[in-house]
Formats: structure tokens, sequence, C-alpha cells
């Protein structure tokens, strides 16, 4: 991502410092970051055998030399994967007979130069008829709850048996658990108490009009929704019976790409990647403010994460690590009009958080 122009609202650099840890011959997509270790699903086609599935683990407590500490290879499509104190839950898809499957697989990752499978699930048959329909997992105690056609709910409490418990009628969403409450994000958002784990409470909804939500996260009492053509919708769930659409965030009508993918909370700044990479300030929720805008050109990110200022990027399933500049670090490029380019500011971003980081 190098030359990239700047412009909008306000100022940041994006300096590219790896772009190696997917190799030419792969294909790979961010899991997560958690305590210093970058999780990656690389899938790697052998001829003769088809494709093969591996998820990475990459020590990244210096992003600048990220180091492969491990790896675990697995038959099947991994559609999500969550982590809870040591041990990872992977949601696996498997083709039999023409019926789609998942099941849930525990890996315990202690050691995560040796990841070591735990247990697996019984098979559960998905028979979607939403076009959009995708599958998402997360944890709560000891059950972990899988949202397809139905909300699916396993115990786990013996990680090497996981045990299909509960299933309930679902509209699908993208799965979020915090404190008691699991929040179902799609379209709207539908939100359950889980006092009882096994028998989740309906409580409240909202509707949107807009369509085709292609990520969300929860961010104190409050719920946002990226949309992939149509902006971003932030739900008050202060009152979990009466959620509530108190910001709408609409591009402006003079970008004429407005397409986001993917989006990640870090404390009050919420990035947004898609045909560009943008930062909002979420500190008042119900007035999102977009501070800066950077464009990617030809290069869609596909997916985001951000940790200690630096950002991991998916583009072109081939992962990059870039470190964050300073936002609006002088009151004069505040407001900037004008396009710039990348290379004449680098040198003075590189300078201004090397002597942050100095401070700090």
């Amino acid at each position: 991502m190098k030359n990239i122009a700047i412009r909008g609202e306000g100022f940041f650099t994006l300096i590219e410092v790896n772009s190696s840890l997917v190799k030419e011959e792969e294909d790979g997509t961010i899991l997560c970051i958690q305590d210093d270790l970058l999780y990656l699903l690389i899938e790697l086609f052998k001829p003769g055998s088809g494709w093969n599935s591996i998820v990475k683990i990459i020590g990244v407590q210096q992003p600048e030399n990220p180091i492969v500490a491990g790896s675990y290879e697995f038959e099947g499509v991994l559609l999500d994967f969550k982590i809870s104190e040591s041990i990872a839950y992977m949601l696996i898809e498997l083709p039999i007979l023409a019926i789609n499957r998942f099941f849930v697989e525990t890996l315990n990752i202690t050691d995560p130069t040796n990841p070591v499978q735990l247990g697996t699930s019984a098979w559960v048959s998905i028979s979607t008829s939403r076009t959009n329909s995708t599958e998402q997992i997360s944890t709560y105690k000891n059950y972990v709850y899988v949202s397809s056609d139905n909300l699916t709910i396993f115990d786990c409490s013996d990680p090497t048996l996981p045990v299909i418990v509960s299933i309930y009628p679902s509209t699908g969403g993208k799965l979020h658990v915090k404190n008691d409450f699991l929040y179902l994000v799609s379209n709207g958002i539908k939100i359950y108490n889980l006092t009882n784990p096994l028998n989740p409470v309906f409580l409240g909804e909202v509707n949107s009009t807009k369509q085709l939500s292609t990520d969300s996260e929860v961010y104190g009492d409050y719920a946002i929704n990226a949309f992939e053509e149509s902006g971003i919708e932030c739900y008050n769930c202060t009152d979990p019976t009466q959620p509530t659409i108190c910001c709408d965030y609409e591009f402006p009508q003079d970008e004429v790409e407005r397409i986001v993918h993917d989006i990640d909370i870090e404390e009050n700044r919420l990035f947004a990647g898609g045909n560009k990479l943008c930062i909002f300030n979420i500190s008042d929720s119900h007035n999102l403010t977009r501070t800066a805008m950077i464009y990617s050109g030809n290069q869609d990110i596909s997916q985001i994460k951000v940790s200690n200022d630096y950002i991991y990027l998916t583009i072109r399933n081939k992962v990059k690590i870039y470190i964050l500049g300073v936002e609006n670090p002088t009151s004069w490029i505040v407001g900037l009009e004008n396009i710039i380019e990348l290379s004449i500011l680098v040198g003075a971003a590189i300078l201004i958080v090397l002597v942050k980081r100095k401070n700090t």
C-alpha cells in the first residue's frame, strides 16, 4: 500500500513494516490477535490433494519481526474461531453427500508452539435459505453459541467432548456475548438474556432499513453495525428491552465508492476497512465522527485488526502489518483539503511516532 493519498477530515499515515506473513502460493485470513500472538488461517492448494487448512500462530511482540510459533493442520472449512482462556474453539464445516454440516472442535493452545486437539462435537446440518447467511461462534462461561439457521448451544464443560444441549430458532447474524447478554446483529439487533446460559430469553430488538451487514462490534452498552454500501449504524442497548438506533452515519455523497467490509475497535476509535480505511471517534456513540481517511486505491481491504497502534490488514488474501502514524499531530493539518502524497509525509510521521513512544 504505497503512495497512498491522504485527505479528508484529518491526517494519519500507514507505514508498512511487514508483508511476508503469507507466502505467494498461500491464501491468508486473520483470525484474531491475543496476548501478542496473531492467529492466521492459511489455505494452501496442493496438486492431487486439494486445499489444506492450517491455523498458523505467529508471535508479534515485535510486529516488524514476526516469528512463527506453531501451527495446526485440519480437514474442512474454518467458519469461525474464538479463544477463551487457553482453549481455541473452531467452527468447522464439512460437505458430506452434498449436505453441509458443521461441528465444534476444541484446541489446547497453552503451548502455542504445540497446539493440540482436545475434542470434537457431533455434526449439525446447515440448510440455510438466507443468501447472506454466515455461521458465527461465541463463548460464554462453559458454553459455546453458534449462529446459523438456528442458535445452537454446546456445553464445553469438558472440552474434550463438546455436547449439543439446546437449539433455538434464530434469524442469524453475528454473535456477540458481553456480561449476561447475547447480541445477534444482522440488519438490526436482537438481544437475549443469558442469566440461564441454556435458556436465552429474548429481551428486545430494533430493525434497520439498511441492507447487507458486513461486520459489527459491541462497545460498552452500544453495538456498531457496518453495512457494505450504506454506512454505519449505532444501537443504544442501555435498555436491552428497547434498543434504539442512536446514530446513522452516511458517507459523503461525493464519495462514489463507499464500501465497508470489516471493522475493528481499539479504545474509542473505530477502524473501517474496504476500498478505503477510515478512523472514527466513537467516544460519543450518538455522534460518530470520522477523524481521518486514507484511500487504498485498487487494494480492497477485506479484513482489519488493530492492536497497539499496529494495523493488520488482509488485502487480496495476503496479510500485511502497518504502523499507524499520529492523527492530527498539529492544528494546521486538521481539515486538510488537498491530497498529499504519503511519501512526502512518511519521514515526519516516523519521527512523530518515535517521539510519542519515547515520551510515553
